[in-house]
């Protein structure tokens, strides 16, 4: 069986723009199902913990996708501009605090939107404060989640994203 080693996508932008890396982890072969993820996360230290644990622990064949904004995490779901052919994530991981938009104005955009409001939506956050609580009452994220202190506790939180996958 071929092996379809999928590494990291070439730039889709410029290195000085704000949106710069789109990249997958996980090697998969062709006849495995590929769960397209999109990760809206500003912060490179959580996403290169994100990425390692994936790797080292997570169970399914994944295809990650990163922008750095909320702008940018709307234009991929609605497949705009530089965004244009990519796929329809399975499930997305907005982190709450993104530039631009937060991720609680891009989960307003993917409810409001027929074609994504069934997709599930993961929201990472450092600290949940009480105006999140309201937010996540009004909003009905598929899950809300509170990035871990420990390195440890990231293999169940992959372990708790999987799950949200169809």
């Amino acid at each position: 069986m071929e092996r379809n080693h999928v590494h990291c996508l070439p730039q889709l932008l410029p290195t000085d723009s704000p949106t710069k890396s789109v990249w997958t982890v996980k090697s998969v072969t062709a006849a495995e199902t590929q769960k397209t993820i999109l990760l809206a996360e500003d912060n490179p230290a959580d996403v290169h913990i994100l990425q390692q644990v994936v790797l080292a622990h997570g169970q399914l064949p994944w295809r990650l996708y990163r922008v750095h904004d909320g702008e940018a995490a709307v234009a991929f779901l609605q497949q705009q501009g530089v965004y244009a052919d990519m796929p329809r994530p399975a499930l997305v991981i907005l982190d709450i605090g993104l530039p631009k938009l937060d991720g609680w104005e891009v989960l307003k955009v993917i409810r409001a939107t027929p074609t994504l409001a069934t997709i599930p939506v993961a929201l990472l956050t450092g600290v949940m404060s009480r105006q999140d609580e309201e937010q996540r009452e009004a909003l009905q994220p598929t899950t809300c989640l509170v990035k871990p202190m420990q390195l440890e506790a990231y293999a169940q939180m992959v372990r708790a994203l999987e799950q949200l996958l169809p």
